[in-house]
């Protein structure tokens, strides 16, 4: 059954009736989409991430070095990580460079060091999840003082990153193969739902422009929580439909967060969610990697 509108929120989620081909079986593809389905990860990291640092931050005098770093961490050390976590760790990258310390010893430019960020992260992200409606419903309640003042820079550096996708990338082209995968999965009685890391409302728009959201359950981003709890609400509405989770689960995607992302889920669910690796280099879905032998 194809849905006439896509949930608006996680909860709303429902699984299909379908089964998988003649198994009988319901089956749950997680899907990432920047990188897997599309060039989105080069095409933002590239340009509108490390701007909206170097403006917000005043590091025009080391721009160069601030996008060498945020494409290294963002596309190669810790590849797909949520924006809060990777700012933080460029820094620390950054930091590391020689030239950049020569800059801050010459008082040209001071990068800043984000303690408070750091704080969040392992105390209330790493829990709630990363997106921009945690962060602000977090410095809500917080009082004046370099905390608030810290996070609030933060928070305002994410509105430029999305601006800046907005006007640089209002739309990223598919991979032919990942149209076909995700047509042909779902033809064969498969619920594929969209994982990601993305703001919601950029992805929403890319899977519509995709002209795929007859083809897909869900499109859940950042203000959705950590993709784990994606895949956990998927499991548990197909329990609460059916009386079972799915039969089978597997997440696609090209980052190592996407693996954690499942094995923290088969953790909590007490199920195995698979994961199918998308190869750097060669990312995109593709009807092979997408088809199951059962």
């Amino acid at each position: 059954m194809t849905l006439t509108r896509l949930p608006e929120k996680l909860q709303d989620y429902t699984a299909s009736e379908s089964t998988y081909g003649k198994t009988g079986l319901r089956v749950l593809f997680g899907i990432d989409s920047d990188g897997c389905v599309d060039k989105g990860m080069r095409s933002k990291h590239g340009g509108p991430f490390p701007r909206a640092g170097i403006d917000a931050f005043g590091l025009a005098p080391i721009g160069e070095a601030w996008r060498i770093a945020w494409a290294y961490v963002n596309e190669i050390e810790d590849r797909g990580c949520p924006r809060f976590k990777a700012l933080a760790q460029v820094v620390t990258r950054v930091l590391e460079m020689p030239v950049v310390r020569e800059a801050e010893k010459n008082g040209v430019v001071t990068v800043p060091r984000l303690p408070h960020l750091r704080a969040y992260l392992d105390k209330v992200a790493s829990v709630k999840g990363f997106g921009d409606n945690v962060l602000n419903d977090y410095i809500t309640g917080l009082p004046q003082g370099e905390e608030k003042a810290e996070l609030a820079a933060v928070a305002e550096w994410s509105k430029a990153v999305n601006a800046n996708v907005n006007t640089d990338c209002p739309y990223i082209k598919p991979f032919t193969h990942a149209i076909e995968a995700i047509k042909l999965a779902k033809d064969q009685g498969v619920d594929c739902m969209i994982v990601s890391g993305t703001p919601e409302e950029h992805l929403r728009e890319t899977w519509a422009q995709h002209g795929l959201t007859g083809s897909i359950r869900g499109v859940f981003g950042r203000e959705s929580g950590k993709k784990d709890m994606h895949l956990m609400a998927a499991m548990q509405a197909a329990e609460k439909q059916f009386g079972k989770m799915y039969d089978v689960a597997i997440m696609f995607g090209d980052a190592p967060g996407d693996d954690r992302g499942r094995q923290k889920a088969s953790d909590a669910l007490g199920v195995r969610v698979g994961f199918m690796p998308i190869r750097v280099g060669s990312a995109h879905l593709s009807q092979t990697s997408m088809t199951l032998e059962i």
